[in-house]
């Protein structure tokens, strides 16, 4: 679940006569209250948007509204007047839902792959024991890694996000970053070759 990094607090009568444009705008120059009204004005549709997607489940729907808003702030800069301005969230909506499916999906297959090498218990990741403390080792294992392979290994591996944002991120060509997860992977896949069952 995503923490909520602001609170929005619904106005009781937002500024009807601002345009959604011009809003938008004022969120590019950093005006948090052009974002509430922004909120204020579409937080209803996004939600209903949001719970319209199979792929989202209904108990996120409130914390991926929130996330969607912060995106459009973050966001605003670019948006271009190409769509209306609520096509335009919808847009970010559904790329935060399908993102949010995605990692979830890919946490799911990183139990399954722990399963198949011998965890029996995968409800929680932390205390789950395995033979000779295989869990340790591994978490002792990511933790020695140099902080360059560790932070590619846990935005790429854990957290999902696609290597060329990774890289855009962390300003390196992407060539650095692929070699720096092999080279993590290769060392964490030492503790499974070390620690047997």
């Amino acid at each position: 679940m995503v923490s909520k990094i602001l609170e929005f607090h619904r106005r009781k009568s937002p500024s009807e006569e601002i345009s959604s444009e011009a809003l938008v705008t004022a969120c590019a120059a950093g005006d948090p209250e052009a974002l509430t009204i922004l909120y204020d004005r579409y937080c209803n549709d996004v939600s209903r948007f949001l719970s319209r997607l199979t792929y989202v489940d209904q108990q996120d729907v409130e914390d991926l509204v929130q996330e969607v808003f912060l995106s459009v702030f973050r966001s605003a800069a670019r948006y271009r007047q190409h769509s209306q301005v609520k096509t335009w969230i919808f847009a970010i909506a559904a790329n935060i839902a399908r993102e949010t499916a995605r990692k979830r999906m890919r946490y799911r297959a990183f139990k399954e792959r722990m399963v198949a090498e011998g965890l029996e218990d995968t409800s929680s990741l932390q205390t789950v024991s395995y033979s000779d403390n295989f869990l340790q080792h591994l978490q002792a294992k990511l933790f020695e890694l140099p902080h360059d392979l560790r932070v590619a290994f846990v935005m790429c591996d854990i957290e999902g996000i696609p290597g060329q944002e990774v890289a855009q991120t962390l300003g390196i060509p992407k060539g650095t970053l692929y070699r720096r997860l092999h080279e993590a992977r290769k060392e964490l896949q030492k503790v499974f070759e070390e620690v047997k069952p």
